[in-house]
């Protein structure tokens, strides 16, 4: 509900200050939702953090694709963004396996706290690495 809710608006907002800043704050708030789930204790903070990963849904979902369409050569938008749904849906298998294994190994928290270091990692790389849409020059938030 509060990704449908916020989703508008959050497009609205990466057109007005750019697709990669929204990005950004949206990597950001993923880690932090991973990181409250690995060390969440009580019922209604963890209703809480499933309100903020709504949040953070609607800051990435079409923002991604938006940035993508952008970025991309005009006569390979589709081909791009049929490249990134293909490749995040290769990634889930990896990803799935590696979380279950942190989960046996190590404990419950860990596949989040891995999760949320690799989100932080990502929001980082795309602050200070990667440029805006649209062939804009490289720069940071």
């Amino acid at each position: 509900m509060t990704a449908s809710a916020l989703a508008i608006p959050c497009g609205k907002l990466s057109d007005k200050i750019g697709r990669k800043r929204v990005l950004v704050v949206g990597y950001l708030t993923f880690s932090l939702v991973y990181f409250g789930f690995a060390l969440c204790k009580t019922k209604l903070l963890m209703a809480l953090i499933f309100v903020i990963y709504g949040g953070y849904t609607a800051m990435t979902a079409g923002v991604e694709r938006a940035f993508i369409a952008e970025s991309a050569p005009p006569q390979l938008k589709g081909t791009m963004l049929g490249l990134h749904s293909m490749l995040a849906g290769i990634a889930l298998l990896p990803a799935s396996v590696i979380a279950g294994l942190l989960w046996d190994g190590i404990g419950a928290a860990a596949p989040f706290i891995f999760g949320g270091g690799l989100s932080l990692l990502s929001a980082v790389i795309l602050a200070l690495k990667l440029g805006d849409a649209a062939g804009m020059p490289k720069d940071s938030i």
